[in-house]
Order: structure tokens, then C-alpha cells, then sequence
């Protein structure tokens, strides 16, 4: 898997976009109004045609602060399967 760019993952967000006003088209606009994604720092996070994005689609987005590990939910869920990963290798833990 290499890098992505911002336009791939800007592709991305649309196709997401997309399906989830397919899946909640009854809806969707209340759906929407609950709707926020929630990023990290990376470089493709914060370009401005993924700005754009979401500024026509009034979806609200939040990028965390750098550094901020504990504020990134997958951030947990890697540390919970790295410590389970740790105790299935070594037994005596």
C-alpha cells in the first residue's frame, strides 16, 4: 500500500458521501446535520479542495490537534490489540 494523495482521498470521501446519502436518502438532511468527520494532521487532511468538500456539502469536519494520540479513538483500539498481541506472545504476562 503506498500514499495516498489528497485527490484520492478526496475520491474517497465522495464515494462515503455518496453512499451514505443512498443509505439515509429519506433523510438525509436531518442526517446530515448529525453527520462530522473527525481527522488527523495528516497532509492530505488539509488541502483545500478537501476544505471545499466539505464547505458544499455542509458536512462538519474536525481535524485534532498534532500530538494528540489519546483523542483518536483508532489510537485505542490499536493499543488494546498491540497489549493482546503482547500477552498471546509472551504467556507469562
Amino acid at each position: 500500500m503506498g500514499t495516498n494523495s489528497d485527490l484520492e482521498f478526496l475520491h474517497f470521501l465522495i464515494e462515503l458521501e455518496r453512499a451514505i446519502h443512498e443509505a439515509n436518502k429519506d433523510n438525509y438532511d436531518e442526517f446530515k446535520s448529525k453527520l462530522f468527520f473527525i481527522f488527523d494532521n495528516a497532509s492530505i487532511h488539509l488541502t483545500k479542495p478537501i476544505y471545499q468538500f466539505f464547505l458544499k456539502k455542509g458536512i462538519v469536519d474536525i481535524t485534532i490537534p498534532q500530538y494528540t494520540p489519546e483523542m483518536n479513538t483508532i489510537e485505542k483500539v490499536f493499543r488494546a490489540v498491540k497489549c493482546r498481541m503482547s500477552r498471546s506472545n509472551n504467556p507469562s504476562k
